[in-house]
């Protein structure tokens, strides 16, 4: 078997920017490879509409460091003891909503040749050679960038189902059906993603999401800490996440309003105005914006459990849910909708698709929580650290780069 990445030069031209409100899958695994590798994680790329949203106030983007070149490079702050290296490329050329054609494949072309160029002369300046590069969610930068950047192996990070993505769904299906076929390895996050994908892979594995364990287990022993105090209270049910189109606002007004008693809580972003407004508009629900990592554990030590109300279609039924694994090392009971098929998850979570289901197992789940059912909770999410993921996913790559030179 082959042993975990050491000593490797990783470049990870990433969709998810590196600073944000939410859990990325995407920073949390380059964060644990950069502790024995190097890493330069390739930011999201900004265009030239973006600096001028920017310059007019309707838009906040790194402007110095796109435009400065010896700005560009930067160590992340807490990161002081990893070989970690954050890149934001200059500004590239607005095309996501040209039709796909000449012109689009192009611009596209142009963007390729402004990435690679910042790429090279970054990795450069860092001493890095054949890296071993990794695309989470890029497609279509990852074909323009193939055989650019001296790669000894190409990942492809595939953690959604890009044909029902709406901010890449122009062009990221047939992108990501070429791409498929260039990258070395695919991994994906979810076995329904798996499903979809092996088939145009040269080879295809699943490495599931993950939980920053220390930090959503210290939640849990405030939540012990509280409980031992506060006995009998208005129960706290508890949401953190992007607020979009996946949450089912009509599940929730139901919910809530069956339960004119409880207060439900729901911590992150507003990225779909029209649900955010059906969720404010009802009297025991509150959306309290997002919060850094480090401030969850104030947000959260108050909740008595934690709810997935996803609507079941075409994008969720390919998630494997990051806040799953971070309610429960929290300690906190778990409902969620029946929107994908997560087998692994039916002993450790409740599951319910209407309003009265969704009731009940919040009664019942609320009625049970003891200490012996939190410790449960805590010891399943611990086997689903980002530690270990970070560790599957290496070995992963470790053997298919082995099995290559092999041949």
């Amino acid at each position: 078997m082959a042993s975990n990445l050491k000593n490797e030069h990783i470049v990870c031209v990433a969709l998810p920017s590196w600073e944000g409100d939410y859990m990325k899958s995407t920073v949390h695994l380059m964060t644990r490879l950069a502790d024995t590798n190097r890493v330069l994680y390739v930011d999201y790329p900004r265009t030239i509409l973006d600096v001028f949203r920017s310059f007019v106030g309707r838009a906040r983007v790194p402007v110095g460091r796109m435009l400065r070149p010896s700005q560009r490079v930067m160590r992340p702050e807490g990161h002081e003891g990893r070989d970690l290296h954050v890149l934001t490329l200059p500004p590239v050329l607005p095309i996501n909503a040209l039709p796909h054609g000449r012109l689009y494949s192009a611009l596209r072309r142009i963007n390729g040749w402004i990435a690679s160029r910042a790429i090279r002369k970054a990795m450069k300046r860092l001493d890095m050679t054949n890296p071993v590069v990794v695309n989470a969610f890029m497609p279509g930068m990852g074909l323009e960038l193939a055989g650019r950047l001296g790669e000894k192996s190409t990942i492809y990070y595939c953690y959604d189902e890009i044909s029902e993505a709406q901010w890449v769904g122009r062009h990221g299906a047939l992108e990501e059906a070429s791409y498929l076929e260039v990258a070395d390895t695919v991994i994906t996050t979810s076995d329904a993603l798996w499903e979809a994908k092996e088939r145009r892979a040269n080879q295809c594995y699943v490495v599931k999401n993950g939980v920053d364990f220390p930090l959503f287990q210290h939640i849990g022993s405030l939540r012990a800490e509280r409980l031992q105090h506060q006995r009998s209270r208005i129960p706290r049910i508890g949401f953190v996440g992007s607020i979009d189109s996946r949450v089912d606002a009509d599940l929730v007004a139901a919910v809530a309003v069956m339960r004119p008693d409880w207060t439900f809580e729901f911590v992150g972003p507003i990225m779909d105005q029209a649900v955010g407004a059906r969720l404010s508009a009802l009297r025991n629900v509150t959306l309290s914006g997002p919060a850094q990592p480090a401030d969850l554990p104030e947000r959260m030590v108050s909740f008595d459990a934690g709810i997935i109300p996803f609507r079941h279609n075409g994008f969720t039924k390919f998630i494997y849910p990051i806040k799953v694994n971070e309610y429960l090392a929290a300690g906190l009971p778990v409902v969620m909708t029946d929107f994908a098929r997560i087998d692994e998850l039916r002993g450790a979570v409740s599951v319910a698709d209407d309003a009265p289901g969704f009731v009940d197992a919040l009664e019942k789940a609320l009625a049970k929580d003891n200490d012996q059912a939190r410790k449960t909770r805590v010891s399943f999410a611990a086997l689903n650290s980002w530690g270990v993921r970070t560790a599957q996913f290496s070995r992963i790559v470790a053997q298919e780069m082995e099995t290559r030179r092999a041949a």
